[in-house]
C-alpha cells in the first residue's frame, strides 16, 4: 500500500460530472494498492498501521502562540480525509 498525502483546505472528487466526495480543511490522500497487499487487506495489521501513521501525522499548524510550529495531527484538530484510489501509484 502507498500513501500520497496532501493538506487541502478544501478538495472534492468527480467523476463523469458528478462529485462524488468532498471535503473541507483536512487530507487528500491517493491511496495505491498492489498485488501483495491482497483482497483482506483492511484487516492487516499493516493497514491499521498505516491508518494510525495517517491520522497522527503532524501536518498542521498549532494554534495561538504557537501557530508558527506544525505539529497538530488530522485527530487533533478534526481535519477531514478524503481517500482517492491511484493504481498508478505503483506504475
Amino acid at each position: 500500500m502507498r500513501l500520497l498525502v496532501q493538506r487541502v483546505l478544501e478538495a472534492a472528487v468527480t467523476v463523469d460530472g458528478q462529485t462524488t466526495g468532498t471535503i473541507g480543511k483536512g487530507l487528500l490522500v491517493m491511496t495505491g494498492f498492489g498485488d501483495e497487499d491482497g483482497p483482506d487487506f483492511h484487516h492487516s495489521p499493516v493497514f491499521e498501521g498505516m491508518a494510525r501513521k495517517l491520522l497522527d501525522l503532524r501536518i498542521f499548524p498549532g494554534e495561538g502562540d504557537r501557530c508558527d510550529k506544525f505539529d497538530r495531527s488530522a485527530r487533533d484538530c478534526g481535519a477531514d480525509v478524503l481517500l482517492v484510489p491511484q493504481f498508478t501509484l505503483y506504475a
